[in-house]
């Protein structure tokens, strides 16, 4: 087994075993937040939230609860109707009523059986809506975050945060929650009859709870900051894993699988270490349990032994307190393993709230928001600056203006921000400086929603979802009937390939399938085309399509740019010349803006470019 100071020479991430009171790397790296946004600054915070879900089923609860309080009450009466039975027939030898009093017992322990499964069958059910309810609730902020909160996470983090960590949860409810509530109501129950039966006796059984408690203390301190840890690396493992998968065909072609290995090894251990830390302190909690409840078992029958040989406690009352003894240090074991069963929640519900706290965007039909039912498509940038991060400027002093059915081009080397400029424009992101305005209006005022339904997006890499080639194309337009569906991909020139495919518009495509980069292309096209926008973006549509295909495709587009205002981001100069405005870009700056022939005219930036690209020639 790996010891604890390799782990701490080559990891150090990992939490150590003594942190600054009140404090761990992985609360300081990334505290949980609240379904309210606030910062979750502790476990109690993360239960209060787990708690508010769990109220909405308030029905089922009470039924949980009435359960407990009658499996509990029976699971403390059992040993006790056991004690006067041995105690008046056994000791007494009396034979007149014992079949009743033990089918009295027998009847005891069926109905505690009974009451036990139904509160289970109910807690299970407020805990699957409960966990339901949390995942719509995370996946719906998903959508409503704002896209600069996705910069540094990894997809498959994401994912982990979803499924895994919330599966803690939900594991946790359905069983944690009733057997902590029952392990207090039947240890509560038992002390008082305890209490009642025999002081001396219930004096010496308590004797060992201290150390019962000074242990579980000093394992759970521990155990906490340990199952954090472990969350913490299974999220970056499932990163590693998701973004692996994704591009096997570039790890393959580079042939660098023996390095993902390598990687993913390294992963694999941290998670391993981690994990291996976190079960090995919470698996001595049990240990030590029962230990102590063989210790305290041991004591009650001899110190009861020599108080019954001085005929100060009855033998009946002996057998009760053994039984008890039995249990009573169950409840308090239950308890203990549950606790490091719900910190294992709590670490993977923190990672999942986390997502609760991050920026959003403006909701749709927000007060004072102004609809773009009628827009137009004027668009002007004013001095326009922006950094993904602080301090780092990707855009300085973008200014142009582009009127209603005009074209604007942006060219550039690669990084320049073209495609920045596009994001600004679709309100994905907020400029840091200057102002962005459709139509005259800031885009910060309008319905974000209602502006993007009048806008269509074709990106240089196209998006298919999991679904029929009908539905990918009728993704912007919900509305749409089959025989617009087929006249856009007509128009895109996509129905040709369409229609060979095996189900043709029914095929089921997605991100894994065999259509060419180029068809995938053309769809997302067609669904452009479908759309009907006011504000066309092409971000480098054509890139992906060889050259015959583009000669059609280019035809199509300009039959869809017309009344329309379009922004064309392009490396091929060929595509642009026709634009009312060019605007050249070098890096985050206007270093030019006019037409193809202003442009050419200047010998400048632009020219130099267009003679490297060799597209001189204007294209009819």
């Amino acid at each position: 087994m790996p010891k604890w100071p390799d782990i701490t020479a080559r990891y150090g991430q990992i939490p150590l075993l003594r942190l600054p009171k009140g404090t761990d790397r992985e609360t300081a790296a990334s505290p949980g937040r609240s379904v309210a946004g606030k910062r979750s600054s502790s476990s109690l915070g993360t239960l209060r939230i787990i708690g508010g879900y769990l109220l909405r089923s308030k029905a089922r609860l009470s039924l949980v609860a009435a359960m407990i309080v009658v499996s509990s009450t029976l699971g403390v009466a059992g040993p006790f109707m056991l004690g006067n039975l041995v105690q008046t027939y056994l000791v007494g030898k009396k034979t007149e009523g014992f079949a009743e009093a033990l089918t009295l017992l027998a009847a005891v322990y069926i109905v505690q059986t009974g009451a036990v499964l139904l509160q289970s069958y109910a807690m299970i059910g407020a805990a699957q809506r409960t966990v339901a309810d949390i995942r719509r609730d995370l996946f719906a902020k998903l959508h409503r975050t704002a896209m600069s909160a996705y910069s540094g996470k990894k997809t498959g983090d994401l994912m982990s945060r979803l499924t895994n960590d919330i599966d803690n949860v939900s594991q946790t409810l359905s069983g944690t929650c009733l057997q902590v509530s029952s392990s207090l109501l039947t240890f509560a129950g038992m002390l008082g009859l305890m209490l009642w039966l025999d002081v001396r006796l219930t004096l010496i059984s308590l004797a060992l709870i201290p150390f019962m408690f000074w242990s579980m203390r000093w394992i759970t301190r521990r155990t906490g900051k340990l199952f954090r840890a472990q969350q913490k690396e299974l999220g970056g493992m499932a990163g590693f894993v998701d973004e692996t998968i994704a591009g096997q065909l570039i790890v393959k072609s580079y042939a660098q699988e023996r390095r993902m290995l390598e990687s993913f090894g390294v992963l694999n251990r941290k998670v391993s270490i981690s994990s291996y830390w976190a079960q090995t302190y919470s698996g001595f909690i049990p240990k030590v349990f029962f230990v102590l409840n063989n210790l305290s078992f041991s004591i009650i029958a001899a110190s009861g032994s020599v108080l019954a040989l001085g005929n100060l406690v009855t033998i009946g009352a002996i057998v009760t307190f053994m039984e008890y003894a039995r249990q009573f240090t169950r409840p308090l074991n239950d308890l203990a393993s549950q606790i490091n069963t719900m910190f294992a929640a709590i670490a993977g519900a923190e990672r999942a709230f986390e997502l609760m706290g991050e920026e959003e965007e403006e909701s749709a039909g927000a007060a004072g928001k102004t609809k773009a039912d009628r827009l137009r498509g004027e668009i002007e940038f004013e001095d326009v600056g922006f950094g993904y991060e602080p301090g780092r400027s990707i855009l300085r002093d973008i200014r142009f203006a582009v009127r209603p059915g005009q074209t604007l081009a942006l060219v550039g080397a690669t990084g320049a921000g073209k495609t920045t400029i596009a994001q600004l424009l679709g309100g994905f992101y907020r400029s840091t400086v200057g102002k962005v305005r459709i139509d005259g209006i800031d885009i910060g005022d309008y319905d974000l929603r209602s502006l993007r339904g009048r806008m269509a997006f074709v990106l240089q890499d196209s998006v298919l979802f999991e679904m029929s080639v009908k539905d990918n194309l009728r993704y912007g337009k919900p509305s749409a009937s089959d025989e617009e569906i087929e006249e856009a991909a007509r128009r895109a020139g996509a129905h040709g390939f369409i229609s060979a495919l095996p189900c043709g518009y029914d095929t089921i495509v997605g991100a894994e399938n065999n259509l060419s980069q180029g068809q995938r292309q053309l769809l997302a096209i067609a669904r452009a085309i479908l759309a009907n926008p006011v504000i066309l973006v092409l971000d480098e549509a054509t890139s992906s399509i060889d050259t015959v295909t583009e000669s059609s495709v280019q035809q199509a587009l300009r039959g869809l740019m017309q009344g329309r205002t379009n922004v064309i981001i392009a490396h091929r100069l060929s595509t642009v010349q026709t634009a009312d405005l060019i605007l050249v870009l070098d890096g985050g700056r206007t270093v030019e803006q006019g037409t193809h022939e202003q442009l050419t005219e200047r010998n400048g930036y632009y020219r130099r470019l267009l003679d490297a690209s060799g597209s001189a020639a204007v294209e009819p």
